[in-house]
């Protein structure tokens, strides 16, 4: 039972999820179960683990034995919020955030997790808020960025929404969310030929057949309106060639109405075009959008 050893175990697990080491953690914190019983970091180490693996269930249950165990333990209330928010559950990440950032006023990392679940309730003004607190705490903040920009989309301030996301993708170069809406914020401020580029890259960054479609989706429409239709021509077969169940119904059917206007398979004598709509859609979070704060020590 020497805390030396119990200290040492706690420390090196604080490291290795913080280096995605999750399945090394995991077994330091069983070495010091065994050495103690119930001390409620091994538990909220636990969960934050249990998260990395991808594991919300087991994590928000060591989440909350850790809670009770001590519930004044910032670092609970955290974890307990980035559970809530891998669940989708803003409401409760929330209520663990703000009392969080009640004593913690300066992680930026906080910040972004309460702008994420704001916005996903629709509190589009509190989670702008929060941004900002994000981006002052720290200017590399990607995900308080990203937020930033969407709202500012979703308002029709589309050349504060460009700048927005090009700093989230600036210091997140691999999010495939940042990337693409950055696109679409290109688009909607008719910078057609920078749209059509960023989602060139936002094809690079996707790594299923949804995304692809995304990519493809929006990026035809662009050159229609660019009235580049053989390359509008070329990214509605890459859509239709795609899994049936990774495509929306409704764009299957938009694809197939835009081929046959730009390649109709019998010629008439007045070919006509329906009109092409700048139709951007409502943006949206995606869970998987990576927040992973990082823990502060406890008072």
């Amino acid at each position: 039972n020497d805390p030396n050893f119990v200290d040492a175990y706690l420390n090196r697990a604080r490291v290795r999820v913080k280096n995605n080491n999750p399945t090394g953690a995991i077994e330091d914190l069983a070495a010091v179960d065994k050495l103690v019983s119930s001390n409620p970091m091994v538990y909220v180490l636990l969960a934050q683990a249990y998260l990395e693996l991808n594991d919300p269930a087991s994590a928000l249950n060591y989440a909350q034995i850790g809670y009770e165990l001590d519930k004044t333990s910032l670092l609970a209330h955290l974890t307990l919020a980035k559970v809530y928010l891998a669940k989708n559950d803003s409401k409760d990440t929330l209520q663990y955030i703000e009392t969080y950032l009640t004593y913690v006023t300066d992680d930026a990392d906080g910040w972004a997790i309460k702008t994420q679940a704001e916005f996903q309730l629709g509190n589009f003004t509190e989670a702008l808020a929060a941004s900002y607190q994000g981006i002052a705490a720290d200017a590399e903040n990607a995900p308080s960025w990203y937020y930033r920009g969407l709202i500012h989309l979703d308002q029709g301030d589309t050349r504060t929404a460009v700048n927005d996301l090009v700093n989230a993708v600036n210091f997140d170069q691999e999010n495939f969310a940042y990337s693409i809406a950055l696109g679409k914020a290109l688009w909607a401020d008719e910078r057609l030929s920078q749209a059509s580029r960023q989602f060139d890259g936002a094809e690079l960054l996707a790594v299923n057949d949804r995304q692809l479609a995304e990519v493809y989706y929006d990026r035809a429409r662009v050159y229609e309106q660019a009235t580049n239709l053989t390359k509008a021509l070329q990214d509605w077969e890459l859509l239709l060639a795609l899994p049936p169940d990774q495509v929306p119904a409704y764009w299957r059917t938009y694809a197939q109405e835009h081929m046959d206007i730009i390649n109709p398979s019998t010629p008439t004598d007045t070919p006509t075009r329906t009109p092409i709509h700048n139709d951007i859609g409502t943006l949206t979070p995606t869970p998987i959008i990576p927040i992973t704060p990082t823990p502060p020590k406890l008072p």
